[in-house]
């Protein structure tokens, strides 16, 4: 039996016409992780979402950045920058199974962390926090 905030989510996905294309042309077809954000990012909001990646030792084909429109449906785990797509709960920080095999996380979009660089601390909290759940 599917997680009910799975399926709202899938739902709100579907009504929006879910597409593919990647904003990293040469990411992979079978990321780890995607790091997705409501809106495009800047490329200096891009620059650091993809420091974050190298400093979380993920090469360009373990990851992508993409937005709500375009997310990736093979990532097994889905960090949402900012804000998450309406009717899915989720706490900052808090690695949340939807169904058992794919996991998602909220934390600090990365237009905030250049505004206030002291959020960096937590964010790097969070994806230590995925790490861990990747090693497993």
């Amino acid at each position: 039996m599917q997680d009910p905030q799975l399926t709202s989510y899938l739902h709100w996905a579907h009504q929006r016409g879910l597409r593919y294309p990647m904003l990293r042309p040469q990411s992979s077809p079978h990321p780890r992780i995607q790091f997705t954000s409501h809106t495009a990012l800047s490329n200096e909001e891009t620059a650091l979402v993809e420091k974050i990646a190298q400093a979380m030792k993920l090469t360009t084909v373990d990851y992508v950045v993409n937005t709500f429109a375009d997310c990736h449906p093979n990532a097994p785990i889905t960090i949402y920058l900012g804000n998450t797509p309406p009717n899915l709960v989720c706490t900052p920080g808090d690695l949340q199974s939807l169904d058992g095999v794919s996991y998602i996380m909220l934390t600090d979009h990365p237009g905030q962390l250049l505004k206030d660089p002291s959020r960096k601390r937590a964010v790097w909290q969070h994806m230590q926090f995925v790490m861990q759940r990747l090693l497993q």
